[in-house]
């Protein structure tokens, strides 16, 4: 696959995205603990991953032209969620799912981003979208200052290795829109930007070796994702706590370039994209999924008993409903209430 030939939407990336969208909302309502740690385990970097895959079709080399893109692209749409959410918010607060807060303390929480201050936002969910600003905007920075991939990638590793090593990320919790996340975020936007970049070579070193070793590759990375992720124990992201972060990075790579290359094997099937075209469609309005799918699963949990049950399928249920339901208003939210870019 070329990229200067092909459409700046591939259908296994918009797929790859609403699987792992599915991923995010059944972790935020699953009562298996170990599923739910070997979920984040992998689903938030993934997404990074994805973004820096989606980084790989950027034309831009000056700072404002990319910086007003992602500000139109992710601040926007960030504050613009908030506020459509806050009725749901406001809802939720009645029946205790959520602290009650004042309009000035839920403004200060948007402005933030980021609960760990203590102020909350209207979903808080939405700390990644904010903290994906900063973390493409970082790479963008090293990207535009290097001559060749391998300087890219020593460029990111360098300025995340510092920063780690002057104690900037130690802070439990993060800071302000999650700059501390940002910085072990860059590392996955640049994994995500490599990967397809060179695709058409991995394409093509999977058709050399074929189908059955296609499918043992994929099987050892997922062996070796869960190896780091057995060693290394819980994460999450938006703590800004990684345990290990050798493990971390380990497990988070090896799950999402395995899930990757399950979906390239499996788009070269006939049907399958057709078969999967919901998901390819959550894949391109996740960011109302983001707000959204918290706040609904709590008034969902609080009317439905069927859903406010313990059992775990009955909150797999759940998820499936969020993620399939939602799809129409999603698409309303995007294409309506959020404004676009106008693409040169």
């Amino acid at each position: 696959m070329n990229l200067k030939q092909t459409a700046r939407r591939i259908p296994w990336v918009d797929i790859l995205r609403g699987f792992l969208m599915f991923f995010v909302i059944y972790a935020h309502t699953t009562t298996n603990q170990d599923i739910n740690n070997y979920i984040y385990s992998f689903h938030m970097p993934a997404f990074f991953v994805v973004s820096g895959m989606t980084f790989a079709f950027n034309k831009e080399r000056s700072i404002l032209p990319y910086l007003k893109k992602k500000v139109l692209a992710l601040v926007v749409p960030y504050f613009l969620l908030n506020l459509y959410v806050s009725p749901i918010w406001y809802w939720t607060t009645q029946f205790g799912a959520e602290p009650s807060q004042k309009l000035w303390q839920l403004a200060v929480g948007v402005l933030l981003s980021n609960k760990a201050t203590g102020f909350r936002m209207a979903s808080n969910t939405t700390w990644f979208i904010c903290c994906l600003f900063l973390a493409d905007l970082f790479f963008f920075l090293i990207w535009r200052k290097c001559r060749s991939d391998v300087a890219v990638v020593i460029g990111c590793l360098l300025v995340t290795g510092t920063a780690y090593a002057c104690g900037i990320l130690a802070k439990p919790g993060g800071g302000i829109w999650h700059v501390e996340t940002a910085f072990t975020a860059m590392i996955f936007i640049m994994g995500g930007y490599l990967f397809l970049k060179y695709n058409d070579r991995i394409e093509a070193f999977l058709g050399r070796i074929g189908k059955v070793k296609t499918v043992l590759l994929i099987l050892l990375l997922f062996a070796i994702g869960f190896m780091f992720f057995f060693w290394n124990g819980r994460v999450s992201m938006i703590a800004d706590s990684y345990q290990n972060l050798g493990y971390f990075y380990g497990s988070a790579f090896a799950t999402t370039f395995g899930i990757a290359l399950c979906f390239i094997l499996a788009s070269r099937k006939n049907g399958f994209l057709k078969g999967m075209t919901l998901v390819n469609q959550v894949g391109k309005y996740t960011l109302p999924y983001i707000a959204f799918q918290v706040p609904l699963m709590r008034v969902l949990r609080h009317y439905i008993p069927f859903f406010g049950n313990e059992a775990d399928w009955h909150r797999f249920v759940l998820s499936l409903v969020v993620f399939f339901g939602f799809l129409p208003v999603a698409m309303v939210i995007q294409n309506y209430l959020i404004p676009k870019r106008k693409k040169k």
